[in-house]
């Protein structure tokens, strides 16, 4: 995913369209990040953190939350 201008103006990962994206995953949506890293994001961490691995970048192939 990429944080893109929207039509309303606002940013699509915006607070704002955080209902959006939640109906999209109940329809079985997969989402992954569009960054410089090419970051996977790999799982929920147990305190709500995102498990992450980057594929690129100063930190490819570790493993850290965000």
């Amino acid at each position: 995913m990429a944080n893109e201008k929207t039509f309303r103006g606002d940013f699509s990962l915006d607070d704002s369209w955080k209902a959006y994206w939640q109906e999209r995953v109940k329809e079985g949506h997969h989402f992954g990040s569009h960054t410089y890293d090419h970051t996977y994001f790999v799982k929920d961490g147990p305190k709500g953190e995102v498990f992450e691995k980057p594929q690129f970048g100063p930190k490819a192939g570790d493993d850290t939350f965000i």
